[in-house]
């Protein structure tokens, strides 16, 4: 009875090594995981940061062409804040920025 009772706890004793190696395992890959977002997210608002200095200069040009530049400028600026907050949403920070929309009179498709 005793001699069971040994090679159970010993059995469970391997298990609970094996469970906390892999534990230990996927832990590390979460936090490795978890730096490069935030690291990422470092990056992408100094982005939209110039960007949107970028996108609040004077217009020297009025063109269609430079209009439209300007156009798809504001949509990538709206996409890297997007993406900012899609990624930051499961780690508690979303970027609350104004972002405004474009005119009907600025508006080219």
């Amino acid at each position: 009875m005793i001699e069971l009772l040994a090679c159970i706890i010993t059995a469970l004793v391997f298990l609970l090594c094996i469970s906390l190696f892999f534990n230990f395992k996927h832990a590390k890959v979460i936090i490795n995981v978890e730096d490069a977002v935030s690291e990422s997210l470092d990056i992408m608002d100094e982005s939209y940061r110039k960007t949107q200095e970028l996108l609040n200069t004077p217009l020297l040009f009025d063109s269609y062409e430079v209009r439209q530049m300007i156009n798809q400028a504001k949509h990538v600026r709206d996409a890297i804040l997007y993406v900012s907050n899609s990624l930051a949403g499961p780690f508690g920070g979303v970027i609350e920025e104004d972002v405004s929309e474009l005119d009907e009179s600025e508006e080219i498709i």
